[in-house]
């Protein structure tokens, strides 16, 4: 990346709390796929596909909300509406399931589809998270980063169920049994799946937490200075052990 746009993609992360959310993805999937056409499912209102776009890659991008779909389209965006197994794709030198191969019912299907779509030596990216590694540690942790005089006076109201049970501190097993009933896919059955279909997978844990408080913030830079801070605390405490990284990464590549 040159120095210029390098400048502009540091620029675009103090703008908004979205925006911190979307670079740590973008250096997640930089190293794997270094250039060529990306096909992104699950791209919700298209900050990603903008992103990827900018560094030079060729992005089509999905999603099931026709409404997300649509802003994504006004940005600019190769955005369809459509079901992943219903979609008439192309070839590509990367498929990247950006937090919602959790939600692919017929998943060995999906990823049949995956590796079939891609280019020998295309690669497989799965950003995703394990709620089953969800404790009261990181519930703890997070509820008191939440109690910090920069978060509150930020804070927007919202009925949203998980930050309800996260501002009451609710143990672990509540939280997840509101992804359980979603009947959403747990980490060890996507990873298995991925390297049934692909023979091998590489298996990472990444911050998480704090994409959860991204929805009930301001689109401010002050917001997105808070969001940073916090993705590094929660990497920092993560990786002393102080809590669980509950974000899942997942990449593969398709040998033939």
């Amino acid at each position: 990346m040159n120095t210029l746009l390098c400048s502009l993609m540091q620029s675009v992360i103090l703008d908004s709390p979205v925006a911190v959310a979307t670079q740590h993805t973008v250096d997640f999937v930089r190293p794997h796929v270094l250039s060529g056409q990306v096909l992104e499912v699950g791209c919700g209102s298209g900050e990603l596909a903008v992103a990827m776009s900018q560094l030079g890659y060729q992005v089509t991008a999905l999603d099931q909300n026709k409404e997300a779909v649509e802003l994504a389209v006004s940005r600019g965006v190769n955005a369809h509406h459509s079901d992943w197994l219903s979609f008439d794709g192309t070839a590509a030198d990367a498929v990247l399931f950006t937090r919602s191969l959790h939600h692919m019912h017929e998943l060995d299907a999906s990823l049949a589809k995956a590796r079939k779509l891609l280019r020998v030596g295309g690669s497989l990216i799965v950003e995703d998270f394990d709620f089953e590694a969800l404790d009261q540690h990181s519930i703890n942790w997070l509820y008191e980063k939440m109690r910090s005089t920069h978060f509150w006076p930020l804070l927007q109201k919202s009925d949203d169920e998980l930050i309800a049970c996260l501002v009451s501190r609710s143990d672990p097993e509540s939280i997840k049994t509101i992804y359980r009933g979603h009947h959403l896919h747990g980490a060890r059955v996507m990873s298995d799946a991925v390297f049934k279909e692909f023979g091998c997978v590489d298996v990472n844990d990444a911050p998480y937490l704090y994409r959860y408080l991204i929805r009930v913030l301001p689109k401010t830079r002050e917001a997105a200075r808070f969001v940073q801070s916090l993705r590094s605390a929660e990497e920092e405490a993560g990786q002393s052990g102080e809590i669980n990284l509950i974000g899942l990464r997942l990449a593969a590549q398709a040998s033939s």
